[in-house]
Order: structure tokens, then sequence, then C-alpha cells
């Protein structure tokens, strides 16, 4: 349940909570993590920053799962690329422990 503007209460589907806030960069983020791969990806960075191989290793996603959800990361600006390293933003060191949480409840 949301509430409005004017402060009355309101049942929105998340499409429409999205859409009505403009918030697209959040439903284009929730999309990709809810695809097989990505939070791993993310909490494999939080140790550091890993070269493209050491994720495909660690994470066991093929090479162009891996590099199309690592382009969909940098994008939102989760993740960053410096030279051949890929690493958590600020952002993606925010939204980590957030995840987990969500994930530790939903279990």
């Amino acid at each position: 349940m949301f509430y409005s503007s004017n402060h009355t209460k309101t049942v929105l589907s998340p499409e429409e909570f999205f859409t009505e806030t403009g918030d697209e960069k959040a439903k284009k983020a929730l999309k990709l993590l809810s695809k097989r791969g990505a939070c791993e990806i993310l909490f494999k960075l939080e140790t550091g920053p890993k070269r493209f191989s050491q994720l495909m290793f660690e994470v066991r996603l093929n090479p162009g799962i891996l590099s199309r959800h690592l382009k969909a990361l940098i994008e939102l600006e989760i993740v960053s690329k410096n030279s051949e390293m890929y690493e958590l933003t600020e952002s993606g060191k925010k939204l980590v422990p957030i995840l987990k949480q969500l994930l530790e409840k939903l279990s």
C-alpha cells in the first residue's frame, strides 16, 4: 500500500508504483537482480575487486550471461570496471547488505 500526494491510501502494483514515481532505474535494478546469478556477482564483489575470469569461476555463469549482467550493473552504477577489474561502487556497497537482509527474511 502506498500513499498518494494527498495522503490517501492507494493500492498500486509494483509496475504502477515505479511508473508513477518515474524511478525507472530502480525498476531496472530490481528486474536485473531477479535474474539468476546477478546477486551472486554482487556478493562475490563484496570481498573486493575481481577479474572477469574470477567472477565466471566463482559465480559459475557462462561468459555471455556474466558479461550481460556486468554491463547492466555498470549501467545502473552498481558496479564499476577499472582496467581489468570489476568492483562495487558506493551504491553497490550500500545495496549488498540490503539484499542480504531481504534474502534472509524471505528464506
